[in-house]
């Protein structure tokens, strides 16, 4: 277990420390000489049942809260001193909201210097401590009076740490992650060079063993590990060593960074965030201010980026995102604090939700996404995950978000409720979402083939675009290939069809040709209808709906007046027509004229007349009509053609 002090200036922690564990924090000169914790102090005490408490003890001075915070990164418990003779002070305050920001699990309150004021002082500043601890998350449950000059109450505080240990065991130490180390000391030691001390945040790292120093990316060898001064074999979630390391020089390394299991190194800048503001905070934080980013063991500057209108305002927690000038390695639930731009005042805190945060765009709302991340435990964080996700959760970015193992991580996406897709990365789905893509691609096959029933299958990027979902045309086709692994549809090329599909031999579309051919010839300019064309070929309305579909495409019909049908040389009649008569009238002609010239009313005429500058063949100008200098394209079949009789054919 670790413990970390907090409280202000000269109210004994130090002392305190030194009382449970014999060793004197303060190591600097300039502490022995002014009397006052500036850096980080730390200390050891050996537990009956062969275990060990770590103690941090930090600088309570208002100049170096930045130390103070560091030292706090990774600790279980809190033990917030109060002197009896001076009660709550600024930093009695700062501290506490800090350990709350935080989020740190358990605490203790220890009242010093007992022996220097009457008991009913004690029981005033017991009072006062409780009205401060009051409506807050973290409210220890006992309040120890302590006199470290008389070593009264020391062995009850002793008790209490001891039994706070027995609780701490009981949470996960998240060793089923993969290895996180936060650095905040680094120095020389003789004969063995390069040395860390610091935290375990998880998984464990075995001497020998090669890790990333990060965010500079450095690979570096552990050489060995140290446990209050004792070599061990195995470092391990949840507990202080010092590190000896291979491959990097004292210079390179220092508080701030960290040592990373190599794949989890991937240094960031932006991070979305839930952020709540301090209790005492005196005002709310408006759209880019600049702040001081706590988080691990380092301070690097940044900027607060929410909606420009609302910024933050107290009360409950809110989304944000921090902009940070340098990079950082940051993970998903990774506590931190913001002070103002000069470090004088903590003004908020909150826990990381996407280290990986993509830039903020407009009209984009990223709460669902936010929210789903910050469930506590992986599986649920996963699920609600999925299902707001519909274009897939990188599965190698959410373990790296979570550091997980890779073994944990398997046990999560291989369940019925998910589908693996192989794209440009592992997606994983929801799998009624991915069945809800495959129902509406099954619609569009069907559809598709009932219009050109002699098509092999649509092509895939058509298909792409009329399934109209949010995935990207590579992890589309990816989806595809999982249908047809599971037999929904069939992939050929670069087609997709239903596995019942059997095109049709462009003959059948021949043969109705032909048996509607002399009825269309007798009805001329006027065409026929798809139910009377059915009849003519003794077929009913779909199947004749198909063959016309085909006759389209490959020229030998024209659709008119929408619900009617002529023969292609029907249309090359009238376009001769239009030839002749502009020819005969110095190259321009009336409605009218091309009325009498064929013999046909005048409601078809226009209608015909209308199909006529459609196709490009003729163009009108005010009430006249002239032909275009070059030939236009027979409508569905792609090929540059004569609008004559002649010129029409069947097109293979």
């Amino acid at each position: 277990m670790i413990v970390a002090t907090a409280g202000h200036v000269d109210h004994g922690k130090t002392a305190l420390v030194r009382a449970l564990t014999g060793v004197d924090t303060d190591r600097l000169p300039e502490e022995k000489r002014r009397g006052i914790s500036i850096d980080l102090g730390f200390a050891f005490l050996q537990t009956p049942r062969g275990q060990s408490i770590a103690f941090v003890d930090v600088p309570g001075h208002e100049r170096f809260v930045r130390n103070m915070i560091a030292g706090i990164a990774a600790i279980d418990a809190g033990l917030l001193v109060v002197a009896a003779d001076d009660g709550i002070m600024p930093q009695t305050r700062e501290h506490l909201d800090i350990l709350e920001l935080l989020a740190v699990p358990s605490g203790i309150v220890a009242i010093t210097k007992t022996d220097r004021v009457e008991a009913a002082r004690v029981h005033e500043v017991e009072r006062q401590v409780s009205a401060l601890l009051d409506g807050r998350n973290w409210r220890p449950a006992v309040i120890h009076a302590v006199s470290t000059l008389q070593r009264t109450g020391l062995d009850a505080l002793r008790e209490a740490l001891l039994q706070m240990q027995q609780d701490v065991s009981a949470r996960e130490r998240h060793l089923d992650r993969v290895f996180r180390f936060v650095i905040d000391r680094s120095f020389i030691a003789q004969g063995s060079g390069t040395v860390v001390s610091g935290t375990v945040v998880s998984g464990t790292v075995e001497r020998g063993s090669t890790v990333t120093l990060s965010p500079a990316g450095i690979p570096v060898r552990v050489r060995g590990i140290e446990q209050n001064r004792r070599p061990v074999d195995v470092a391990q979630a949840g507990e202080r060593y010092a590190v000896n390391l291979v491959g990097v020089e004292r210079r390179e390394v220092g508080r701030g960074d960290c040592l990373l299991a190599d794949e989890l190194h991937a240094p960031t800048e932006r991070l979305d965030v839930e952020l709540r503001l301090a209790r005492h905070a005196t005002k709310g934080l408006a759209h880019w201010t600049p702040v001081h980013v706590h988080i691990g063991t380092g301070d690097v500057l940044a900027r607060v980026a929410t909606s420009p209108r609302a910024g933050i305002a107290p009360g409950e927690p809110v989304f944000a995102q921090l902009i940070l000038a340098t990079p950082v390695a940051a993970f998903t639930g990774d506590r931190f604090l913001l002070r103002d731009q000069s470090a004088r005042a903590t003004v908020a805190g909150g826990i990381v939700v996407d280290p990986f945060a993509p830039a903020r765009r407009r009209g984009v709302d990223p709460t669902a996404r936010l929210a789903a991340l910050t469930r506590p435990a992986p599986e649920a964080a996963l699920d609600a995950l999925l299902r707001c996700t519909p274009e897939g959760v990188d599965v190698p970015a959410f373990g790296r978000r979570l550091a997980l193992a890779d073994a944990p991580l398997q046990r999560l996406i291989q369940r019925r409720s998910i589908v693996l897709v192989r794209s440009r990365t592992l997606l994983a789905f929801d799998a009624d979402a991915i069945a809800a893509i495959g129902a509406r691609i099954v619609e569009i096959l069907r559809e598709y083939h009932q219009s050109v029933p002699w098509e092999l299958g649509i092509p895939v990027i058509e298909l792409f675009r009329r399934t109209a979902c949010r995935l990207d045309a590579r992890t589309f086709e990816a989806v595809l290939r999982k249908f047809a692994e599971r037999g929904v549809i069939d992939m050929a090329r670069d087609r997709a069809a239903l596995p019942t599909h059997r095109p049709t031999r462009r003959d059948d579309a021949q043969q109705f040709l032909a048996a509607i051919a002399s009825g269309l010839g007798d009805a001329g300019y006027a065409g026929l209808t798809v139910p009377q064309l059915a009849e003519l070929a003794g077929v009913d309305g779909e199947v004749a709906a198909r063959h016309l579909a085909q006759l389209l495409s490959t020229g030998n019909l024209v659709r008119f007046r929408d619900d009617r049908y002529l023969l292609s040389s029907t249309v090359g009649e009238a376009a001769d027509a239009a030839r002749t008569l502009a020819e005969a009238n110095g190259g321009r002609f009336s409605a009218a004229q091309f009325r009498d010239h064929v013999g046909i009313g005048r409601n078809l005429t226009i209608d015909l007349l209308e199909l006529l500058d459609r196709r490009g063949i003729t163009s009108r100008i005010g009430n006249a009509r002239h032909m275009r200098e070059a030939e236009p394209p027979v409508e569905g079949n792609g090929r540059s053609t004569h609008a004559s009789a002649s010129a029409l054919r069947w097109a293979d």
